[in-house]
């Protein structure tokens, strides 16, 4: 089931998780193979599903009534729905692979007492 808050949260997660490896990977602590690929992937996903949720919320505020007409507005918003349902499926079809990152950069990190300390500190 589609929430877009949920949906959007998941996207700003991803993104936070994405940067973290990115950083191991820059600083050479860590390469997973694939792993920024699926995370860039994953993330891009959530980002379309987000955009077009934020233009359907929006359309009948972008489009003047008196631009389409209802016939016109009513089929851009069921191709926006439609657009929607299919990148939301794409994520969903994506969620096993997006746990198994998470699990893998928690194992990495708990391999590493420094870097979960330094964790701790900056988030505390």
């Amino acid at each position: 089931m589609y929430f877009p808050k949920r949906a959007h949260e998941a996207r700003i997660e991803v993104k936070k998780l994405r940067y973290r490896v990115e950083l191991a990977d820059c600083t050479g602590l860590w390469r997973p193979p694939r792993l920024l690929r699926d995370l860039r992937r994953i993330q891009n996903t959530l980002g379309d599903v987000h955009d077009a949720q934020v233009l359907l919320d929006q359309i009948d505020e972008l489009v003047p009534e008196e631009a389409v007409a209802a016939r016109d507005r009513t089929l851009l918003k069921c191709a926006l729905r439609s657009e929607l349902a299919a990148r939301h499926a794409d994520y969903v079809a994506k969620r096993d692979r997006l746990r198994a990152i998470a699990a893998a950069c928690a194992r990495f990190a708990a391999s590493r007492p420094v870097l979960m300390s330094l964790v701790r500190r900056r988030a505390g």
